[in-house]
């Protein structure tokens, strides 16, 4: 299950709320004008400090952010076997169309 209102954003889902590219989210972290949190090589940007930033509400932040397809492994624990990451075993999913 994908959590629809995470506390934080990576940075690809950073870059698609804000409309720039991978390159200009990372120079902004950079310099400090997006504020984000280091878990060793893992960046990830904060949804209440990125909605402040922006004057919005964290609410839209949320409803902005655009929705997993299915089968989409984000928010899934670490260590879920892929086959139930959706939920649906693995050999139900084979014959998908």
């Amino acid at each position: 299950m994908t959590n629809q209102r995470p506390l934080t954003l990576t940075v690809e889902q950073t870059t698609a709320l804000l409309g720039v590219g991978r390159s200009t989210a990372y120079e902004l972290i950079k310099t400090g004008d997006l504020e984000c949190l280091r878990f060793r090589r893992r960046v990830v940007v904060p949804t209440a400090l990125l909605a402040e930033r922006l004057g919005i509400t964290m609410e839209d932040v949320w409803a902005a952010l655009p929705s997993a397809p299915q089968g989409d492994r984000i928010g899934t624990p670490v260590g879920t076997p892929i086959g139930t990451a959706t939920g649906i075993p693995s050999e139900a999913r084979l014959f998908d169309p």
